[in-house]
Protein backbone atom coordinates (compact mmCIF):
# COMPACT_ATOMS: atom_id res chain seq x y z
CA UNK A 1 0.00 0.00 0.00
CA UNK A 2 1.42 3.39 -1.14
CA UNK A 3 0.65 6.91 0.79
CA UNK A 4 -1.75 8.98 -1.27
CA UNK A 5 0.66 12.13 -0.32
CA UNK A 6 3.98 11.44 -0.97
CA UNK A 7 3.57 7.46 -2.96
CA UNK A 8 6.09 6.04 -0.03
CA UNK A 9 5.27 2.90 0.80
CA UNK A 10 2.94 1.96 4.17
CA UNK A 11 1.76 -1.17 6.05
CA UNK A 12 -1.62 -1.78 6.13
CA UNK A 13 -1.78 -1.37 9.68
CA UNK A 14 -0.38 2.44 9.66
CA UNK A 15 -2.42 5.56 10.50
CA UNK A 16 0.11 8.04 8.99
CA UNK A 17 2.98 7.73 6.42
CA UNK A 18 6.66 7.58 8.63
CA UNK A 19 7.87 10.03 5.41
CA UNK A 20 5.29 12.80 4.92
CA UNK A 21 2.85 11.82 8.48
CA UNK A 22 0.65 12.29 6.41
CA UNK A 23 -3.20 10.44 7.41
CA UNK A 24 -3.12 7.43 5.64
CA UNK A 25 -6.80 6.73 3.98
CA UNK A 26 -7.65 3.20 3.54
CA UNK A 27 -11.23 2.63 1.60
CA UNK A 28 -12.90 -0.28 1.34
CA UNK A 29 -13.61 -1.78 -2.43
CA UNK A 30 -16.00 -3.77 -2.89
CA UNK A 31 -17.15 -5.97 -5.65
CA UNK A 32 -19.59 -4.60 -8.54
CA UNK A 33 -21.47 -7.80 -8.84
CA UNK A 34 -21.91 -9.36 -5.65
CA UNK A 35 -21.06 -6.48 -3.32
CA UNK A 36 -18.28 -8.48 -1.31
CA UNK A 37 -14.91 -6.71 -0.27
CA UNK A 38 -11.87 -7.36 -2.37
CA UNK A 39 -8.20 -8.02 -0.92
CA UNK A 40 -5.98 -5.58 -1.74
CA UNK A 41 -4.57 -6.00 -4.99
CA UNK A 42 -6.90 -8.98 -6.12
CA UNK A 43 -7.80 -8.94 -9.90
CA UNK A 44 -10.23 -11.17 -8.82
CA UNK A 45 -13.31 -11.44 -6.71
CA UNK A 46 -12.78 -14.33 -4.32
CA UNK A 47 -16.88 -14.65 -4.12
CA UNK A 48 -17.92 -14.76 -7.32
CA UNK A 49 -15.00 -14.79 -9.74
CA UNK A 50 -16.04 -11.40 -11.29
CA UNK A 51 -12.75 -9.20 -12.93
CA UNK A 52 -11.91 -6.53 -10.47
CA UNK A 53 -11.89 -3.08 -12.64
CA UNK A 54 -10.19 -0.68 -10.82
CA UNK A 55 -11.00 2.71 -10.56
CA UNK A 56 -8.09 4.14 -11.79
CA UNK A 57 -8.07 2.27 -14.59
CA UNK A 58 -10.09 2.80 -17.62
CA UNK A 59 -13.28 0.94 -17.92
CA UNK A 60 -12.21 -1.63 -20.73
CA UNK A 61 -15.78 -3.57 -20.73
CA UNK A 62 -16.96 -1.93 -24.01
CA UNK A 63 -21.38 -2.05 -24.34
CA UNK A 64 -21.08 -0.72 -28.07
CA UNK A 65 -22.34 2.03 -27.20
CA UNK A 66 -18.66 4.25 -28.02
CA UNK A 67 -19.01 2.60 -31.11
CA UNK A 68 -22.78 4.15 -32.54
CA UNK A 69 -21.33 7.05 -31.03
CA UNK A 70 -18.46 6.87 -33.45
CA UNK A 71 -20.48 5.94 -37.03
CA UNK A 72 -23.12 8.56 -35.59
CA UNK A 73 -20.78 11.43 -35.62
CA UNK A 74 -19.11 10.01 -38.67
CA UNK A 75 -22.57 9.95 -40.78
CA UNK A 76 -23.06 13.81 -38.95
CA UNK A 77 -20.19 15.18 -40.34
CA UNK A 78 -19.75 13.01 -43.89
CA UNK A 79 -23.66 14.55 -44.61
CA UNK A 80 -22.09 18.20 -43.92
CA UNK A 81 -19.60 17.45 -46.30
Amino acid sequence: MRCNNCGSEVTKSSKFCAQCGNKVETKKVCCSNCGKEILDGASFCMNCGKKVISSNAPNTEDDGKAYIYLIVAYLFCFTLI
